[in-house]
């Protein structure tokens, strides 16, 4: 009987070791493809915020450039159609839309 009782130890504890062994694999598997993923969206956020960064670059030029006399102007007249007192304004109208 002492026999069969460490026999039953030893296997118990074969089956443990093995179990946390392959419960470790696992979780640091599941770990190293979490990490692999983050490296993911990461990449895609340096894109995203490059992208903003362009786009608000771009946007202070713009209002820089609407300091400018001869930019007011051609917003006045293309954005809110307005004219000189002395001119007349033609439009085409396109019949086919």
């Amino acid at each position: 009987m002492n026999k069969m009782f460490l026999f039953t130890i030893k296997t118990m504890s074969v089956c443990l070791l093995i179990y946390f062994l392959v419960g470790i694999t696992t979780g640091i598997y599941k770990n190293k493809k979490d990490i692999k993923d983050l490296k993911i969206k990461i990449q895609e956020n340096k894109k995203i915020n490059q992208e903003l960064a362009d786009k608000e670059k771009q946007m202070l030029e713009r209002i820089d450039n609407l300091k400018e006399p001869n930019e007011i102007e051609k917003i006045a007249r293309e954005v809110l159609n307005m004219k000189k007192p002395e001119e007349e304004i033609y439009r085409v109208i396109d019949e086919k839309k």
